[in-house]
């Protein structure tokens, strides 16, 4: 049923996640949800579903169409994080053809918006679809945490050594299209920080740059569709369970082999969920106190456990939030980073980086965040907050506002 305004149009949405990335495609999923139900249409320019390691499924399951688009190669730079460190990643970013052909992404994100022609896209994280945007004339917007714009603001050294990059390395890609097009060459950092920008975050929870367009909407709360795994009855028989999840960008793997001699000795049940980050070989060896399932509903599973190991990732530390329990971030990368230091400096938890991370050292911290309720309490403090939220909702309606303005990505810089 349709909830538009008497004097509002249906309106055609195009979301461009990360669709590698479980949460990034999840977040989008539930505006889109929103936005349905307001009678307009959405459709998803992502990865092809069939893709192994790809989670464009979860919009094609939510009933959305899709399009094709090609995406970074997500999975080729989170393997090089496990095996070879930042060092290794950082050539990659020298080198990016074999894994990020940034002028067939650009060009895909174009041809997409001809097709579908909507009203507005709004990508995430993407500087590939607001430069899309900017060429074919439409709105833009954006979905990304805002404390990760740190680095790409003062007084961060990543924000010149961006902005060089930028300047000397990517723009020699987009060149040739904004020629094709006919189009001025733009400042794709300032373009990319002045379109409306979604943060799905409590705002005061993070510090964050203020020379970005933030729209601080709080948290979007978001579950895959998958059902139960067989095991889940057991989580209600008494034994204290601990959530386990890497999310979907590696490391999981190997921490698991680390730690499962120690973790076999502790007297509680642990709750992996893989995200297909675990070999059948690995998961084969699991200790009698294991559960594991690729996927489940983290909320769900939530809502028994009493601490939880997770990677740092946005959306699973809002859930342990509204769960309100102790968490220990094992970070691979930045932006998690960030998230780990952010929940240790406000007494929720601990963190640590994964690959450098030992069994003992998880194993001390696991007791310290179970024996010393100081860490659950400080997560409590927020569980009602972040349960009322309403991030889907109002995002949606922000993005109405966009794209009922007319206004085209880049207005105010061109």
């Amino acid at each position: 049923m349709s909830n538009l305004p008497a004097n509002g149009r249906p309106l055609k949405f195009m979301f461009a996640p990360m669709s590698y990335m479980l949460s990034h495609i999840c977040r989008c999923v539930e505006i889109g949800k929103v936005l349905r139900d307001r009678g307009h249409q959405v459709v998803f320019a992502v990865e092809d579903p069939e893709r192994p390691g790809w989670r464009s499924n979860v919009a094609v399951k939510s009933g959305f169409p899709w399009v094709h688009v090609q995406e970074q190669d997500y999975g080729y730079i989170f393997n090089r994080l496990e095996t070879k460190g930042f060092l290794f990643v950082g050539l990659d970013l020298l080198n990016l053809g074999h894994w990020t052909p940034l002028d067939k992404i650009f060009q895909g994100y174009i041809d997409a918006i001809d097709k579908e022609k909507p009203d507005i896209i709004c990508g995430d994280a993407s500087i590939a679809a607001s430069n899309a945007a900017y060429v074919r004339g439409i709105p833009a917007a954006g979905i990304t945490n805002s404390y990760a714009g740190k680095f790409v603001s003062w007084p961060s050294i990543t924000y010149p050594a961006i902005q060089v990059w930028d300047k000397l390395y990517l723009e020699r890609f987009r060149r040739p299209i904004y020629a094709k097009y006919n189009k001025k060459p733009i400042d794709s950092v300032r373009l990319f920080k002045s379109i409306p920008m979604i943060s799905p975050d409590l705002d005061g929870l993070y510090e964050y740059p203020k020379d970005w367009n933030w729209k601080m909407v709080g948290p979007i709360l978001s579950e895959p569709p998958v059902p139960m795994p067989d095991w889940f009855d057991e989580l209600q028989d008494g034994q204290t369970n601990i959530y386990f999840s890497l999310g979907t960008t590696g490391m999981l793997d190997p921490l698991l082999r680390r730690v499962y001699a120690d973790f076999a000795k502790l007297p509680y049940r642990f709750v992996v969920t893989t995200g297909g980050q675990a070999t059948q070989e690995t998961i084969a060896m699991a200790p009698p106190n294991f559960r594991i399932a690729e996927y489940a509903p983290g909320r769900a599973v939530l809502k028994h456990c009493k601490a939880i190991i997770f990677h740092g990732g946005n959306s699973t530390m809002y859930q342990a939030l509204e769960a309100g329990v102790p968490m220990i971030a094992l970070w691979n990368q930045l932006e998690q980073k960030l998230t780990g230091e952010m929940l240790q400096r406000r007494g929720m938890g601990l963190c640590s980086q994964a690959r450098k991370t030992s069994s003992k050292w998880l194993v001390d911290a696991l007791n310290e965040v179970m024996s010393n309720p100081k860490y659950r309490e400080a997560s409590q403090r927020f569980s009602s907050t972040v349960a009322s939220a309403t991030g889907a909702a109002t995002a949606a309606r922000i993005l109405e506002e966009v794209a009922r303005s007319g206004e085209p990505a880049g207005h105010t810089l061109t």
